[in-house]
């Protein structure tokens, strides 16, 4: 028998829901007894490697299709259960209108969708995008970035805090880095107990920041998409890691145009039977990731290049003289650029040229 599995997964618990594929095709009583049992044996179980065990087992000898929304703990379920054979797919959830939307919240509910869902999609129905899965290698290099990006995010909040405390006591000390090697020396001499505390975060920070840029150079160097994006004025190493690491394998998108729907760079649609305008981003994927892209072309804009890249172009042409479009929808617009430009070093294998 062809089954579809929905499973609504929690840290500590997990809701299965099991149907036939062929909705129209009169089961036997013994399948109907199996899918019955099933469900009321798997309607609350460990999420754990025993329970996903007991689970695959009572299924044995039929075709199992699972699908599971995309969450923190949807990586580890999704190995174990490929690697006990089973055929799974991970949804992204805002999606799945059928739970989203929905006024009944329970698990029970959603893994009785999640199997509708699934077996919709078998029968050629498309509701719902698939979420790509990486490897645990690849989730690791993607968490280390992540990780280095909020330090330097908090870095950033104590450099404001440092120029913050500075401008209301009157302190003057020009610096091109306020929390660099020297500047650090310099704020701990005036032993104002405030800077001196900043001074030991600031410190541990950068100290954490060498130590990951340190780790993750390394698990990148033979990485030949890590190495020629950087070639693009504007991206830094962290942003290249990201980006590569976020990609994985460039072979999966066909076009420029999916490669950046997977970071949200495109405009969602608002169709009518009038009309089809275009609405803001979409902002689907990682944010986190977005944000660099949006950051590399800031970079890239105004201090990366000679100002006739195609990126620039498209700014300049948006928020020139005439201003026909407000600072930052420019500057979106140019992120959108900066994707295109990522894809398609990235395709090609070559390094970016300066034209």
């Amino acid at each position: 028998m062809k089954i579809a599995v929905g499973m609504d997964l929690h840290a500590k618990s997990t809701t299965a829901f099991a149907v036939s594929v062929n909705a129209s095709i009169e089961l036997k009583m013994d399948e109907h007894t199996l899918l019955e049992d099933f469900n009321r044996k798997f309607s609350g179980f460990p999420s754990d490697r025993s329970g996903m065990t007991e689970m695959t087992d009572f299924l044995k000898g039929h075709e199992v299709h699972i699908l599971i929304e995309n969450s923190t703990k949807t990586h580890e379920i999704y190995w174990m259960l490929t690697e006990m054979g089973m055929s799974v797919t991970v949804a992204f959830a805002a999606d799945l209108f059928r739970i989203t939307k929905s006024k009944k919240k329970t698990d029970r509910h959603d893994a009785v969708e999640l199997a509708g869902y699934m077996r919709r999609r078998l029968n050629g129905e498309t509701e719902f995008k698939v979420s790509f899965m990486p490897t645990r290698e690849w989730l690791m290099k993607r968490e280390l970035c992540r990780t280095l990006y909020d330090e330097s995010s908090a870095l950033s909040d104590v450099r404001r805090q440092v120029r913050s405390h500075m401008l209301m006591h009157g302190i003057v000390h020009k610096a091109t880095d306020i929390v660099g090697v020297s500047s650090l020396r310099y704020l701990t001499s005036l032993n104002d107990p405030v800077l001196n505390s900043l001074a030991l975060r600031a410190d541990d920070a950068n100290k954490r920041i060498r130590a990951l840029e340190k780790t993750i150079h390394g698990m990148y160097e033979n990485d030949t998409n890590y190495r020629i994006l950087q070639t693009i004025p504007g991206v830094g190493k962290v942003i290249a890691a990201y980006i590569s690491g976020m990609t994985v394998d460039v072979e999966r998108f066909d076009k420029a145009g999916e490669f950046s729907a997977f970071f949200g760079l495109v405009p969602g649609m608002r169709e009518s039977a009038e009309s089809s305008p275009h609405c803001h981003i979409t902002r689907r994927g990682d944010d986190v990731a977005r944000e660099m892209i949006y950051q590399a072309a800031l970079v890239h804009v105004f201090k990366g290049n000679d100002g006739t890249s195609s990126i620039t172009c498209a700014f300049n042409r948006l928020y020139g003289d005439g201003k026909r479009m407000p600072f930052k929808k420019a500057m979106t617009a140019a992120a959108r650029k900066m994707a295109v430009l990522m894809f398609t070093i990235m395709k090609s294998g070559r390094p970016y040229e300066r034209r």
